[in-house]
Parts: structure tokens; C-alpha cells; sequence
């Protein structure tokens, strides 16, 4: 039974990704750009079981761009935040080749920025732009994944742009908790958190899919925190420094380890 249920979700998720595919090349041919993630997102969580808990509010402020740094899991991330925010995505460069993820996040107009030292400084440009322009981005602030129980401690670098001229935009933390896995809560089962998160090296990104894939269903919640305004913080490293306290006082509490 579940690897049927694993067989359907698989080929739902292509076939999905094909029509997006199709529609999104239709709509460069005729001159419009037709973009819709928080729909696909929507389906697609449906689609893989996903039963997300709101927690707080989200801002939305149509005159103020927010920069929701957030802690980082899964892959699986993309699809529940996507779900709820209308933002854009900064992710690694890597992602745009990912089976399946990657033709989707090119397709939602993901921002990919290369995190060797070298490329900061064109990444912080980017992104600096984009929150001129009023657009809001996500940003997986930790760098890398986790299992979900810790938070590592943020990379500065990206807070940087929100110190840029021309800039006013508000921080606003978000914390990823996971919470069960097919109605049993995880706590400090590892065996059960891994079904979810993504972070240990030997887990290559097609078994891990297939796996969730078989399995029914994930209760995993998302905490709108309080808003941090760059202006009340002398730099970069202690605004990073302050989402991070905020994130990972929600995390370790939720998840039961504090």
C-alpha cells in the first residue's frame, strides 16, 4: 500500500511539474509571464500529506518588503513555506538542478546565489535589489540543513543587503518545527525525523523523496515571529544574531529539548 501511495505522489508530482512546465513555455511565446507558486506549492503539500499549523501572523505590508529568514530542514522546506508566502526564494545555486525541485524553482523565479566567500558580495547586490523593488525573499538563513532539533548559528552575510542604500525592509523569523510523522510525535526520535529532514551527507535527494513519498502524512508547523527592524541593531551579525535567538527559543521548546 505504500508504495503505491509512493508511485501515485511521484508520478502526480511529475505530471505536475510537466503542466507548469508547459503553461509557463506557453506564456513566453505569447509575451506574458504567467507565475503562480503559492498555488503549486498549495497542491503539492496536499498532494504529499502535509498537514502545516500556523502559528503567529505573517506580515504583509505592500509598501515594505519582508525578509523572512528561517531556519532550514528539507528540501521539503520549499513546499511549506512556499505555500504560504508570497515571496521569492534565495537558495543555493546547486538547486537548479535538482530533479523535479529545480525546474520548479526556476519556474517560481528563485533567486540561486553561489555561497563561496567569493560571490557575497554580488549575492547581497541581488538580493538588495530585489527588496528595492518591494519583492520579499525567504531566506534559509542556517546555510545548510539540519535535523531539525537545533538550529545552527545564522550566516551574516545575506543580512548585509538590508543594510544597503535604498533599502527599508523589516525582518520578520520564521522557525520550521517538526512535529510528527503519520500521528507519532518525533521528539528526539531520530529515525522518525529523518523521514523528513534532509541533512545527513549520505542521503542522496531521490531515495530521501521516495521515502516520504511512501510515507502518509507530516504534521510540521511554522511560527511567525515577532519583526525585527535592521535599524535597531547596530550590523549584520547582531540582526543575525537576533532571528537566530528568536528561532531556535521556538524550535528547542516545540521539539520538546528544552
Amino acid at each position: 500500500m505504500r508504495v503505491l501511495l509512493g508511485i501515485i505522489r511521484i508520478l502526480s508530482l511529475a505530471l505536475m511539474a510537466a503542466m507548469v512546465l508547459i503553461i509557463h513555455g506557453l506564456g513566453r511565446l505569447i509575451g506574458r509571464h504567467w507565475s503562480f507558486p503559492t498555488s503549486v506549492c498549495f497542491l503539492v503539500a496536499r498532494l504529499f500529506g502535509f498537514t502545516p499549523r500556523v502559528v503567529g501572523t505573517q506580515i504583509r505590508d505592500k509598501d515594505r518588503p519582508v525578509f523572512f529568514a528561517s531556519n532550514h530542514v528539507s528540501y521539503l522546506d520549499i513546499v511549506i513555506l512556499g505555500s504560504q508566502l508570497d515571496a521569492l526564494f534565495v537558495a543555493k545555486s546547486e538547486v537548479a538542478n535538482w530533479p523535479l525541485f529545480g525546474v520548479m524553482a526556476k519556474i517560481q523565479n528563485t533567486v540561486f546565489i553561489r555561497r563561496a566567500k567569493t560571490a557575497i558580495d554580488s549575492a547581497r547586490d541581488t538580493l538588495a535589489s530585489l527588496l528595492r523593488q518591494k519583492k520579499s525573499v525567504i531566506v534559509f538563513a542556517e546555510g545548510t540543513s539540519t535535523d531539525g532539533a537545533s538550529v545552527k548559528p545564522f550566516k551574516p552575510g545575506l543580512f548585509d543587503a538590508l543594510y544597503e542604500p535604498g533599502v527599508d525592509a523589516v525582518v520578520q523569523p520564521v522557525a520550521i518545527v517538526l512535529e510528527s510523522i503519520e500521528g507519532q510525535r518525533i521528539g528526539g526520535n531520530a529515525l522518525l525525523r529523518d523521514r523528513y529532514a534532509w541533512w545527513r551527507p549520505e542521503h542522496t535527494l531521490v531515495p530521501h523523496l521516495w521515502a516520504f513519498a511512501c510515507t502518509k502524512r507530516a504534521g510540521v508547523s511554522l511560527h511567525f515571529l515577532h519583526a525585527l527592524n535592521p535599524k535597531d541593531f547596530e550590523d549584520r551579525k547582531e540582526l543575525a544574531a537576533a532571528a537566530h535567538k528568536a528561532i531556535q527559543a521556538v524550535v528547542e521548546a516545540e521539539s520538546g529539548l528544552r
